[in-house]
């Protein structure tokens, strides 16, 4: 069984980090304040966010003290139980996204930490929880 979680539906939201990074970038707060405000602008302005029609995006979040930009989904029941078990696939493909996304340049070359969390729609249970630091994507 395929794992339904696809990495392409990322780009839009990569993107909209980034382009959220450029757009406060003028500022003098740190880079660690402009992520905690990016990711608190993101996820009022587009969460939840629907990506397909097994997982939604829920909200996203930056912890300054672990330096670590998270992303919270929601998954379907049935996306839920054909995800447990495929953990390194998952990985390596995140892995893989974020070493081809020149739009997270930035957060790369601060090595931030970045944590996806898949949690099932119904029973709230954490099917996923991966945290890619700069060791994994070569910063």
């Amino acid at each position: 069984k395929q794992c339904p979680i696809m990495m392409k539906r990322y780009i839009s939201i990569s993107l909209s980090l980034a382009l959220g990074l450029m757009a406060v970038g003028g500022c003098t707060d740190s880079f660690d304040d402009r992520m905690v405000h990016e990711a608190q602008s993101f996820t009022k302005q587009h969460c939840p966010k629907r990506l397909d029609n097994v997982t939604t995006l829920d909200s996203a979040t930056y912890d300054v003290t672990s330096r670590t930009y998270a992303r919270w989904f929601s998954l379907s029941p049935e996306a839920a139980a054909a995800t447990r078990g495929h953990e390194v696939s998952v990985r390596q493909g995140l892995v893989s996204e974020l070493l081809s996304d020149v739009t997270l340049s930035e957060c790369k070359a601060e090595k931030i930490a970045f944590r996806y969390v898949y949690h099932s729609a119904d029973t709230k249970e954490v099917v996923i929880d991966l945290t890619i630091t700069s060791a994994d994507y070569g910063q």
